[in-house]
């Protein structure tokens, strides 16, 4: 992710109310900080602008986050805090991986929502923002929602995919993988901005806009390569998605042109699946292993992007005096000579 010039301008301190979910009870906490915002966006998608923000509550070493917003002001509020819950169930089941002993273990990073006091939406209530920690390095994404698979082909993040949908029983598949590669063999990937597709029945999308469900789940499948890292957990080459091959009834407005690329030069028909009584029959238990060393990779270039303005902050009471706020500090990320 790119980081803030030294010319960038951020609000004065203002309070918020943040909220964090916690995945061992699945309950909501919130509790007031004080952030301070850049006044312009670093980046857009199709659906959010992202800002620069720091979290004055955090060490100064932990306080550079990204603040992302909706494009549309009128966005159902309770999307900020689905999308949480999402990504932490993402983190969850990464630390399910991980116990396996992968070549590469992964995470996710812990996002919250925040409620900003001075700021007022055109619904009359204070704007919402999604915030995750910042990602030093170079950000790539690997796949998307709809069957995209990078040119970089990496085997963790799309083994990791796999294996989701395995360790789920063939409820769910993580795909959407993206982040900042570890440096080492040792160091973790981080990833966020994630997206499940569900398999709980039909007409039933757990997961938000993006969860394309069971034809999701055949397009991720139809591009899909077993690696070695598939193998030597035991996932299941190709394995039966017990339904039918339907798309949502709102397909063209979910599918993945919201989420990244969607052009995919492996992408073959789909058609020629067949459902089964059981998606769970075919799975066989899954055991850790050690594993060889992979090739190397090139990452991709980054598309162009457009920015967008935050609503206008507006004063409320004083902050406190004499805070001062370091400004981001870079850090470069050295040629790495193993990639799994």
């Amino acid at each position: 992710m790119p980081l803030p010039s030294k010319s960038s301008q951020f609000t004065p301190a203002e309070r918020a109310i943040k909220h964090e979910f916690d995945t061992r009870t699945e309950k909501w906490a919130r509790r007031e900080i004080q952030v301070i915002l850049a006044m312009a966006p670093f980046q857009e998608g199709t659906n959010r602008t992202a800002y620069h923000m720091k979290d004055l509550s955090l060490p100064l070493n932990e306080q550079d986050c990204v603040a992302k917003l909706a494009k549309n002001p009128m966005e159902d509020r309770q999307t900020y805090f689905s999308e949480v819950e999402m990504q932490c169930k993402c983190k969850a089941l990464a630390a399910e991986y991980n116990r396996l002993n992968p070549p590469k273990k992964i995470d996710f990073v812990q996002p919250c929502v925040l409620e900003l006091l001075q700021r007022m939406g055109p619904n009359g209530k204070p704007v919402l923002m999604g915030v995750e920690p910042f990602l030093r390095g170079v950000y790539k994404k690997y796949s998307n929602n709809y069957g995209f698979v990078s040119e970089d082909d990496r085997n963790t993040p799309h083994a990791f995919s796999h294996f989701t949908f395995q360790q789920s029983g063939g409820n769910l598949l993580v795909c959407d993988i993206q982040g900042v590669e570890g440096e080492s063999q040792s160091a973790l990937d981080l990833y966020t901005d994630p997206q499940i597709h569900s398999n709980l029945g039909s007409g039933i999308y757990k997961y938000g806009n993006g969860d394309m469900g069971i034809d999701g789940m055949r397009h991720f499948f139809a591009t899909h390569r077993c690696n070695h890292i598939c193998r030597m957990m035991g996932l299941t080459p190709n394995p039966t998605i017990s339904a039918p091959l339907c798309a949502r009834p709102d397909f063209n407005l979910k599918i993945g042109l919201g989420r990244g690329t969607s052009d995919c030069s492996r992408a073959s028909s789909i058609g020629g699946m067949s459902g089964c009584s059981s998606a769970c029959s075919e799975f066989v238990p899954l055991r850790p292993a050690v594993y060889p060393r992979s090739v190397g990779f090139q990452p991709m270039a980054c598309s162009q992007i457009t920015l967008q303005p935050l609503p206008a902050f507006a004063p409320m009471a004083p902050v406190p005096m004499g805070l001062s706020f370091p400004g981001f500090m870079g850090l470069s990320c050295p040629s790495l000579l193993i990639h799994v």
